[in-house]
């Protein structure tokens, strides 16, 4: 009679178990994504280095909307920034795009002269150099997005991460939304060719679409130039490679801008645990209108001899 009561009990017992044990698993990742989502409603704030503020929105995946030089503003608040990829026409993954799926927030740190701030306060956080570090998951890959700002110059860094094989229609590794008031562009090719140009007219184009090693663009009406100066292993890309988007209009009214992309990869095939690297420096000129472009080749020349 014992032995009978033991069969019938044991497998109530495995049952339990199997049961406790189940439920356990699965609290880790319950408590992760109510982390996500916490990180998510975070309250916005500003980073300021010398004459250069940026303003973040953590509901954007951490991104910033806004930057701004000795106050004057020079990106349309409405548009998107950071690392962004594309599954397929369309379907895009990154920053406030969730047309492919959301960008999902895995950590976030702060430091300011190398000391850990809290970056979850809100607020506006000021030094001579500043580090905001995010890591995050696209589709089937990883993103580390280091974003410094030192004695006013700002630099970007991505490193994309493949978890698994993957097909990509497009990677934009970074993107600046110069609002309208920008009026003209000028770059340095690769092969040491200096193009420019006008943004004119009121029809959306491409303008530049070329590998770089520099490019800038000129608001004559506040005088700024924004000099986008690239690393040797993110001056050449593929599709629209160095590009501005220009969609002209009302400004800030949305989807308004002339928005600068590095597109270094382009219909292809990303294998998994492969890993890819892209950093760029931005830095900005005060200058009159009939000095910007020689300022602006001097500054090149200058910041790229010393890196």
């Amino acid at each position: 009679m014992f032995k009978l009561q033991c069969r019938i009990a044991l497998p109530k017992v495995a049952a339990i178990c199997l049961t406790l044990c189940t439920a356990h698993l699965f609290l880790p990742v319950a408590h992760a994504q109510t982390d996500l989502t916490e990180l998510t409603k975070a309250p916005s704030f500003k980073l300021e280095s010398g004459d250069l503020m940026l303003r973040f929105q953590p509901s954007r995946a951490w991104t910033f909307d806004e930057i701004r030089w000795k106050g004057q503003l020079l990106t349309n608040p409405s548009s998107q920034s950071g690392l962004v990829l594309s599954t397929g026409p369309g379907k895009f993954w990154g920053g406030s795009h969730n047309e492919g799926g959301l960008e999902k927030v895995l950590s976030v740190s702060l430091a300011i002269e190398g000391k850990p701030a809290d970056h979850m306060a809100g607020g506006v956080f000021r030094g001579r150099n500043i580090e905001l570090t995010k890591k995050t998951q696209l589709a089937d890959a990883q993103v580390q997005s280091i974003i410094r700002l030192k004695d006013g110059i700002l630099e970007c860094e991505q490193a994309l991460t493949m978890q698994q094989e993957m097909s990509i229609d497009q990677v934009y590794a970074f993107m600046f939304p110069w609002t309208t008031h920008t009026k003209h562009w000028l770059s340095k090719t690769v092969n040491d060719v200096t193009r420019e140009g006008d943004f004119g007219g009121t029809a959306q184009n491409w303008e530049l679409r070329d590998d770089v090693q520099w490019s800038s663009v000129y608001n004559p009406e506040n005088n700024v130039a924004a000099l986008t100066l690239f690393s040797p292993n993110s001056q050449k890309g593929q599709g629209i490679k160095h590009a501005y988007w220009v969609r002209p209009g009302v400004w800030n009214t949305g989807g308004v801008y002339h928005k600068q992309y590095y597109q270094p990869l382009h219909k292809i095939t990303l294998p998994k645990d492969s890993t890819y690297h892209w950093k760029v420096r931005v830095t900005f000129l005060s200058v009159a209108a009939d000095q910007w472009k020689e300022a602006v080749q001097e500054a090149a020349k200058s910041l790229m001899t010393a890196s």
